[in-house]
């Protein structure tokens, strides 16, 4: 059974880091915002937010941080007995449904419940569970479908009638049947993608936050400020000055 040991929350605040680890614990690192770069033995790991990163136990590891890029990220260490072979190092969190569950944990950990530990390694046992689901890359059809539709409509509002007509299903069957898949609505799905790609933008490119707004569909640049803030845990123009520190 997957046992929780520990997490620690890292926020770079945007300064240039190196360093070096050895941990006997398997380890798996949730980014929540910024650039995220690891030595695992002899292969080079690359990842941003929204990515999960997995280290094997007894494995050296040489990560780092960008300057001017605020990394924050959750790591947790745990034993995992059985675990599969041949993981991938990294995988997408599509759906966020990992960082959902770092969140729990998070709050859980801060507890101190005697309870907590038991319900903390439930937690983690999730979290492993779906790192193997995201790495078989076995997304089901319905959410590949909706990733598509917004991928199309990004720089357009719609709303969940339209969704729903376009895959031919009822509304309420939709919410249900892909909540039941991801553990989030499909509007909460779309909105995510909505500032992902806000995200990138923000951090690869100087649009103005209003172009910006208009090009994820979303319009009003100060919505799309509090969304950002809300989902990212880092306001827009924090994270555009520490690029450009």
């Amino acid at each position: 059974m997957i046992q929780f040991v520990s997490l620690q929350q890292f926020d770079s605040k945007g300064v240039a880091r190196e360093t070096r680890h050895c941990f006997v614990e398997d380890r798996l690192l949730v980014i929540q915002t910024g650039r995220y770069e690891a030595r695992i033995g002899e292969q080079t790991v690359t990842g941003c937010a929204g990515d999960v990163v997995f280290f094997p136990p007894r494995v050296v590891i040489r990560d780092r941080s960008f300057g001017g890029d605020v990394l924050r990220c959750v790591s947790v260490l745990f034993r995992w007995p059985g675990r599969p072979r041949a993981l991938p190092f990294r995988v997408a969190d599509a759906g966020g449904r990992m960082g959902t569950l770092a969140g729990w944990l998070i709050a859980e950990a801060g507890q101190g419940a005697p309870s907590s530990p038991a319900i903390c390694s439930h937690y983690v046992s999730a979290l492993a569970g779906e790192y193997i689901r995201q790495a078989r890359g076995d997304e089901p059809q319905l959410v590949k479908t909706v990733q598509a539709f917004v991928r199309r409509r990004l720089a357009e509002p719609f709303r969940l009638r339209e969704l729903a007509e376009y895959l031919h299903l009822h509304e309420r069957y939709l919410i249900r049947r892909f909540r039941g898949l991801t553990g989030i609505t499909p509007m909460a799905f779309v909105r995510r993608q909505r500032l992902e790609e806000a995200r990138r933008l923000v951090c690869e490119t100087d649009a103005p936050l209003k172009v910006i707004a208009e090009q994820v569909g979303i319009g009003d640049p100060y919505q799309l400020s509090r969304l950002f803030k809300s989902c990212f845990g880092v306001g827009v123009r924090e994270l555009r000055k520490a690029r450009l520190r």
